[in-house]
Order: C-alpha cells, then sequence, then structure tokens
C-alpha cells in the first residue's frame, strides 16, 4: 500500500512539473523583446544599405516600387509581394540579448560601420525606425545590432543577417542578370 501510494504522489509531482515548466516556456515567448512594434500593412517604404549600395523599395497605388540609390526614377516594380513579406517577417525573430546599455564605442560590435542597414518607414511617420547590423559574435551563431535612436546593442540571431543579405542580393540583380545599382 506504500509503494502504491508513492506511485500516485511521483505521477501527481511529474505532472505538476510538466505543467509548470510549459507554463514557463509560454511566458518567455510572450516576454520575447521586438525591434520595432509595427503593422506590416502600414509600411510604405523600405530601405536596405549594404556597404556603400543602397536599395529603396516604396509603395505606390499598392505596388512596391525598386529604387536603387544610383537612379531617379524606380527601375522596377515587385511583382511578388512574399519578398516583401519575408522582408518584414525578419522583425518576428525578436531580441536574443542586450550586450550592452551604453557602450563607449561602437566599434568593438562592427556597428561604427555596420554591415546592414534596414530601415521602414510607416504610414503617416515622416521618419524611417533603423536598426543597425554589425559583425557576428565570435560563436558566429548570432550578430549584433543597434537602433539607430537607442544606446543599447543587441544580440540578435545570425538569421537577421543572412535573411537581409539573401534578399538584398535578389533585389540588387535584376531578371536580366544585371545589377540595379550600377555596382557589378
Amino acid at each position: 500500500m506504500n509503494l502504491k501510494r508513492t506511485l500516485i504522489f511521483a505521477v501527481i509531482l511529474v505532472v505538476a512539473g510538466m505543467f509548470i515548466y510549459q507554463l514557463k516556456g509560454r511566458e518567455r515567448a510572450q516576454r520575447t523583446e521586438k525591434i520595432f512594434l509595427f503593422d506590416p500593412q502600414k509600411v510604405e517604404e523600405i530601405r536596405m544599405a549594404k556597404g556603400q549600395q543602397t536599395i529603396t523599395l516604396k509603395k505606390e497605388d499598392k505596388e512596391w516600387k525598386v529604387w536603387p540609390s544610383t537612379k531617379t526614377e524606380a527601375i522596377k516594380t515587385l511583382h511578388d509581394e512574399k519578398i516583401i513579406r519575408n522582408l518584414l517577417s525578419v522583425f518576428d525573430y525578436g531580441i536574443l540579448d542586450v550586450i550592452h546599455e551604453n557602450p563607449t564605442t561602437l566599434a568593438d560590435f562592427g556597428l561604427d560601420s555596420p554591415a546592414f542597414e534596414f530601415s521602414i518607414r510607416i504610414k503617416g511617420d515622416s521618419s524611417f525606425k533603423t536598426i543597425l547590423i554589425g559583425n557576428n559574435n565570435p560563436v558566429q551563431n548570432s550578430c549584433y545590432a543597434k537602433v539607430r535612436t537607442s544606446s543599447r546593442v543587441l544580440l540578435l540571431g545570425i538569421l537577421y543577417k543572412t535573411d537581409l543579405d539573401s534578399i538584398f542580393d535578389r533585389l540588387h540583380v535584376n531578371a536580366n542578370g544585371k545589377s540595379i545599382t550600377g555596382k557589378p
């Protein structure tokens, strides 16, 4: 009879432990801090800079137009909304950690001359929300980032950088395989 009670008590403890573990996991998932809070449907302009190359995507009459920095007019219309969804979904990943609240230098993180600048402008707002993406961390599974208007240095998953790099490169080359920014 003692063995039976002990087993019942052990099962109750295991079930209670699993419940608490799942509850804590949900709380952590809900606390994931986002870089920017915005409605993707209200984004009117996206600007991406990689080195000296810049590509701007502007929503005009419900169509997205591609504007390289070297042109005074749009050179093509994006007919694939998936590119825009992919670009904006990058912000769903969330922040892994805050590395430093107020660093004395950004060079340690590659943010003095970032690998990428990614900006969005929301309908009704004249200013851009910009994130700077710098070096990879030593383990190469994350990268350093900073919101332009904040002093905090963030740690983001490496997917931020690789996804932005991939999308930038796809936008950089038009359907004929020629550079749309005037760079090889």
